[in-house]
């Protein structure tokens, strides 16, 4: 398991790990990064444990992680820590294991070296940036990682009592450490191009955490993902409107209808226990088309755009066509029953003639049962919403169109802002979360 690198809060009070509170309350303590801990909680982290690290030539002699230990989060010597500065491979490891450390490393002093790493990538890598609103793959210079620890309290543990599992954080970067990326072409994209387009996604609110290259495959060689497209909808497409529209099948007059509940009481524990039922509204008789399509007739068109919105013709779906209000209450009776339960002196047992004597108690239950009365709607009035010859209508929304990067070749085109990034034209509003214009109620193809 990874988690994410975020820094790590100081404590209301000062334990690190999770244990039962007062009374039936259980303190939990989140995941803490091992450099944001105290230096007595530090100590108390590494009980039992100690860093040792070893010389190598290459970052690739130093693996993320070891594949025969993945997914063992009490082991923290799966873990690989590079400090490329003094060409080290570090590993914690416990110090009461009868096992061997392995070849070549030497325990150090503090468990710094194994607690965070600044590792470098390779030149044809690309980290990949995924949220919501899609995929990035740039190629950075460095990443850094830290030490996480989750912990509970066991009193079954020897050393501490305290149970440890040890996590890293995914690799994360500062946009400086961004060298370029590729786009959809194949052509290379210079790194100030592409920290300008980051700084520009994040600035839509994407990011907010920080750059951080998503998991299985941190590092992968790949290229930034397709053209730009974006799933643009017309702005009059995705407005949302009811409308009481002219149909065929609406009903030529629109008189209040009344429906008479039904009370049924039967005997429930020597009491009364009621029910109200009433016959199908009148809204399920309505024989007013499903959907249809029609102009807005409460739209105008708006000079400021190109389209013509009076004009666009939208598919509209059929919704309730009556408002249901009560027109009279009753009480209604029904039965609430109250569980009870007391301990008493049921025998005793002695183990010996002179000994003391075990007292034994049972527990016994039994229910009350007790006669109360709720109101109760037991006529309902049904108002048309419509006038006659109309159904009412809630507009739908249909897919965008996709907009690809200005070509000169398509009719619908993105709006370059600079630095690789793109934004739908004025009248429109993009369905791509995180993207500039974007609105929620655009339902766009997965083709773009």
């Amino acid at each position: 398991m990874d988690v994410e690198d975020v820094s790590s809060p100081s404590p209301l009070y000062r334990d690190w790990y999770s244990h039962p509170g007062r009374g039936d309350d259980y303190y939990h303590a989140p995941a803490i990064r091992y450099v944001d801990a105290e230096e007595i909680d530090q100590a108390q982290m590494m009980d039992g444990l100690a860093c040792f690290c070893k010389k190598v030539k290459l970052v690739s002699d130093c693996p993320w992680v070891k594949p025969d230990k993945e997914g063992r989060p009490e082991d923290p010597s799966r873990f690989r820590w590079y400090h490329g500065d003094q060409d080290l491979c570090c590993k914690l490891a416990f110090t009461f294991s009868m096992k061997t450390v392995g070849w070549n490393y030497k325990r150090q002093e503090t468990a710094d070296l194994c607690a965070s790493e600044l590792r470098p990538a390779a030149g044809d890598e690309c980290c990949h940036l995924k949220d919501d609103g899609g995929l990035i793959g740039v190629r950075v210079q460095q990443t850094r990682a830290f030490l996480y620890l989750e912990a509970y309290k066991d009193n079954t543990f020897p050393w501490s009592g305290i149970a440890r599992s040890f996590y890293r954080s995914t690799p994360k970067f500062e946009l400086e450490e961004v060298t370029g990326a590729t786009d959809f072409t194949g052509r290379a994209v210079g790194a100030e191009t592409v920290r300008a387009f980051l700084q520009n996604v994040q600035d839509t609110g994407r990011y907010k955490s920080g750059f951080v290259c998503s998991a299985p495959a941190f590092f992968v060689r790949s290229s930034r993902p397709s053209a730009a497209a974006i799933s643009c909808p017309d702005q009059a497409s995705i407005t949302a409107a009811r409308r009481c529209l002219p149909v065929d099948g609406a009903p030529s007059e629109v008189l209040p209808v009344w429906v008479e509940g039904e009370m049924v009481v039967v005997p429930k524990h020597n009491h009364q226990q009621g029910s109200v039922s009433f016959a199908e509204g009148p809204d399920g008789t309505e024989s007013v088309p499903e959907f249809v399509t029609s102009t807005d007739p409460n739209i105008m068109d708006d000079p400021t755009t190109q389209a013509d919105e009076s004009s666009m013709v939208f598919t509209w779906g059929r919704i309730n066509q009556w408002n249901l209000t009560c027109e009279e209450e009753k009480p209604v009776p029904w039965v609430r029953t109250q569980h009870h339960s007391a301990r008493y002196q049921c025998g005793s047992t002695r183990h010996t003639p002179t000994g003391p004597a075990t007292t034994h108690y049972c527990t016994r239950h039994w229910s009350t049962h007790h006669q109360e009365y709720t109101n109760q709607c037991v006529s309902r009035k049904y108002t048309r919403l419509c006038p006659a010859g109309h159904g009412l209508y809630e507009k739908q929304f249909p897919q965008g169109t996709c907009a690809l990067e200005p070509s000169g070749q398509v009719e619908l085109q993105l709006v370059s802002i600079g630095n690789l990034s793109f934004m739908c034209p004025e009248e429109y509003r993009s369905g791509t979360p995180g993207s500039l214009r974007f609105d929620p109620l655009c339902e766009c193809s997965d083709a773009c």
